[in-house]
């Protein structure tokens, strides 16, 4: 391989599909009694819906040699489409966010710690929600509710997606500051 590999991963309808860790696994195969070098890369797909879903090639780019000293040539493969079909949880109602999960984890932190506040304070709540196997673009949003006498300030989502050693984790962090605006 002459440097990196790049994919252009098709939009599905109904599903996210993404590439899950940047590393890929080598390998060697021979095939014909020539040697190559083999790269495996995982992709996950995450349904947002029940039935069948057909998912589109995916291009793969890169460039290799045949030797160190040669220049490089330039490859676009595709892979077969193909198929799936997703079957919906019981009791689910189309719209529904349902994440899926072996270990999904929420946390709520307050800046300062609720107690006595006065007209003009202001009181920063935070929500993290976390899941394995589950990116954090698919993870649901805090709905922060009007309240009679406070002013709400949302702040954008923070979403972060990491990798640890095979196990991926998507976390989503919702911050809202309120401002007392009556006693």
């Amino acid at each position: 391989f002459d440097g990196p590999t790049y994919f252009d991963l098709p939009e599905i309808d109904g599903a996210v599909i993404m590439q899950v860790s940047e590393r890929p696994i080598f390998g060697t195969e021979q095939v014909n009694g020539a040697s190559y070098v083999s790269a495996s890369f995982e992709f996950a797909v995450f349904a947002q819906r029940g039935g069948s879903l057909s998912i589109p090639p995916i291009t793969a780019r890169f460039g290799s040699k045949s030797a160190y000293n040669q220049p490089a040539v330039q490859h676009k493969l595709q892979t077969k489409s193909f198929k799936i079909n997703v079957a919906a949880p019981p009791g689910f109602t189309a719209g529904e966010v349902i994440v899926s999960s072996n270990e999904f984890n929420v946390t709520q932190t307050w800046s300062p710690e609720p107690g006595e506040a006065r007209v003009g304070d202001a009181i920063t709540r935070t929500i993290s929600i976390s899941a394995q196997e589950v990116p954090a673009m698919l993870l649901p949003s805090t709905n922060f509710s009007k309240v009679k006498g406070l002013a709400i300030y949302p702040k954008s989502p923070q979403l972060n997606d990491k990798t640890d050693r095979g196990v991926f984790t998507g976390e989503r962090i919702d911050t809202v500051t309120y401002i007392l605006e009556q006693a």
